[in-house]
């Protein structure tokens, strides 16, 4: 599915679906009807909120020491350092689905996708303004937005601590648990 929408970004959804259906990625019969369907209404849900020829991505790299647009779609941009402990990391890698009117994260905006979205969230702010105007969170799956906090430095570094300790001890916290959790319902974790 998610390859099917990246490439309507490129071209259109229903050429994206014929290609997708030639290639047998979509079920056949009145299940591949409904795919295609389901496939329909969450791009029109991304339509509504930027068009798909805004879209581009961004990649942190340590080729790079100021941003470098690669492609009308895609820049690339140093890797950022977070100090954590005594050692300074530089964190690389890629965030898709960026707009002039912020990131498109597909995901309602409730909890849940909150806390999904929110290790990419802490990056938009090392992206210049210049690429990037509005530091929001876009939700594909409604009309929400989000707006990302100006200083993510501190959240950033708290996070890579917190990653780093969890090559060492394993976290079993997943993004699903976290709103049963917060509301002190266990049952729900089952």
């Amino acid at each position: 599915r998610y390859k099917i929408k990246e490439e309507a970004k490129e071209s259109s959804l229903e050429v994206a679906l014929q290609r997708a259906s030639a290639k047998t990625i979509l079920p056949t019969g009145v299940f591949g009807a409904v795919a295609a369907n389901q496939l329909r209404q969450e791009f029109e849900s991304i339509l509504h909120h930027v068009n798909p020829e805004e879209l581009f991505s961004v990649e942190f790299g340590l080729h790079t020491t100021e941003p470098v647009q690669q492609r009308p779609n895609q820049w690339l941009l140093p890797a950022v350092p977070v100090t954590a402990g005594e050692q300074t990391l530089l964190l690389c890698g890629r965030l898709n689905n960026l707009s002039p009117k912020g990131w498109l994260f597909n995901g309602k905006g409730d909890l849940e996708a909150q806390i999904k979205a929110w290790p990419g969230s802490l990056l938009l702010n090392y992206i210049p303004s210049s690429i990037l105007p509005s530091k929001t969170i876009l939700w594909a799956k409604n009309s929400k937005a989000t707006s990302v906090p100006e200083s993510t430095e501190s959240h950033l570094k708290l996070f890579v601590e917190y990653t780093l300790a969890c090559k060492k001890s394993p976290s079993p916290l997943i993004p699903e648990w976290i709103p049963a959790i917060i509301a002190g319902d266990p049952d729900k974790i089952r």
